[in-house]
């Protein structure tokens, strides 16, 4: 059964070859996920911090899940007529949601050789989706990447080899086949059901689902150090990452009752580190930060074939940030500019430039304060009011698309909560 749902996903033809470069969801959620990053590292989290919870969404988000989860509930032909209709009414667009929980324990601070270390425990866990439809062509070269692992190498291999050849709305199997795949169960009738399991569709042009999720943990030790004009940061930490993709045409919609299986999922365990080296001359600062940057492999568990998908999904790729800010103060008001970069393969180095200010006022020893934070990138305005008391602070927060679509596909707006509790 499952054979025919990722063959059915992997045989709709659709008629742009180019298409296929203007979307991968890996890559766009790596943006989406790096300009969350950011906005988060703009509210430092300081050595008291004990709590967090941020929660980011595109509203349409969690509906769009729930309207192609029902798909599987019609019955009949409706099945199919009605995730057709869900796909093109909601082709080329994407919505993406995240949840971050992270706890802090503040460690003895301690000096060495004349540098200030501040160090603080932390444990993370954040749970992230996204979604994205659109109609891009499937080749041989992908249908390795597309099929599941329940799908023997024998039937791969026949897969890719006839790929282009088949006549559309042909099996990619024949009789000869069925001999050697189901040997001694191979009768007539169970000899058409396989070849009907890998047909060729003929129906061109469909925008298809792509969904990818993300899960992530981490554990470990964050110092801070300061000397003189310099500080930095060294954060090694244990990460357990797992992730899954997927890919969904209208009839394979009309048959999954559900998008993601836990037991599909890729993950491993490994040891990890983050690093930050800065300098600050009076309100002016500037410092430079290397993340996620992968030190050992501790565990791997390999559900999906080992021989085909040696790592997770977003793989292990180096975050890159460069950040400078200056801040001016008078009376109890304090204005920052603020500019920076953030890069990471699979997006381009113009994506993750930004741009903007902090504007806030501070009473009663900074135990009360407002601020209201403005940035701009190539994509969104960003909009954040933040309250603040001496023990919590609350933040909301709005992406709001300057531009309609990146290469043919509708940009998601993002709303966001933030709330954090200090001893």
């Amino acid at each position: 059964m499952l054979g025919k749902k990722v063959l059915v996903v992997l045989f709709w033809l659709v008629v742009s070859i180019n298409a296929l470069a203007d979307y991968n969801i890996v890559d766009r959620f790596r943006l989406y996920d790096d300009r969350l990053k950011t906005v988060e590292m703009l509210r430092p989290y300081g050595h008291d911090f004990l709590l967090n919870i941020n929660a980011a969404l595109n509203p349409d988000v969690k509906k769009t899940l729930d309207d192609a989860e029902k798909i599987s509930k019609s019955t009949g032909s409706a099945q199919l007529a009605d995730a057709t209709t869900f796909l093109n009414n909601h082709k080329n667009e994407e919505f993406i949601g995240k949840f971050d929980l992270a706890f802090g324990i503040p460690l003895p601070s301690f000096t060495v050789s004349g540098i200030k270390f501040i160090p603080d425990l932390r444990f993370g866990t954040n749970l992230a989706a996204q979604v994205g439809t659109k109609a891009v062509p499937l080749t041989a070269q992908t249908v390795v990447d597309l099929l599941g692992p329940e799908i023997s190498q024998p039937i791969v291999d026949l897969v890719v080899a006839r790929f282009d050849t088949t006549v559309p709305g042909d099996s990619l199997l024949d009789n000869t086949d069925c001999v050697i795949i189901l040997g001694a169960e191979n009768t007539v009738d169970n000899c058409t059901k396989l070849k009907n399991k890998y047909l060729k569709p003929a129906n061109p042009d469909i925008a298809d689902l792509f969904a990818y999720v993300k899960y992530e943990s981490q554990f470990g030790p964050i110092f801070n150090a300061y000397k003189g004009d310099f500080f930095g940061s060294f954060n090694p930490y244990v990460r357990h990452r797992a992730d899954l993709k997927r890919r969904f045409t209208a009839e394979f919609l009309a048959e999954e009752s559900e998008l993601f299986e836990k037991d599909e999922l890729v993950d491993f365990v490994d040891l990890v580190s983050d690093f930050m080296f800065g300098y600050k001359k009076g309100e002016w600062k500037i410092y430079a930060a290397i993340e996620e940057l992968k030190i050992a492999e501790l565990k791997k568990n390999m559900v999906l074939d080992g021989t085909r998908y040696g790592e997770t999904f977003y793989g292990n790729e180096i975050l890159f940030r460069l950040h400078s800010d200056y801040t001016f103060k008078l009376a109890g008001f304090a204005l920052t500019p603020f500019g920076g970069i953030h890069k990471r393969s699979g997006y381009d180095l113009v994506d993750g430039l930004y741009a903007g200010a902090d504007l806030g006022f501070s009473f009663w020893q900074d135990r009360f304060g407002l601020l209201a934070k403005a940035m701009l990138d190539n994509e969104y305005i960003t909009l954040a009011p933040r309250l603040q008391l001496w023990f919590m602070q609350l933040e909301v927060m709005g992406k709001i698309a300057h531009k309609s679509e990146v290469d043919g596909t509708k940009i998601a707006n993002i709303y966001s909560v933030n709330f954090r509790l200090f001893f």
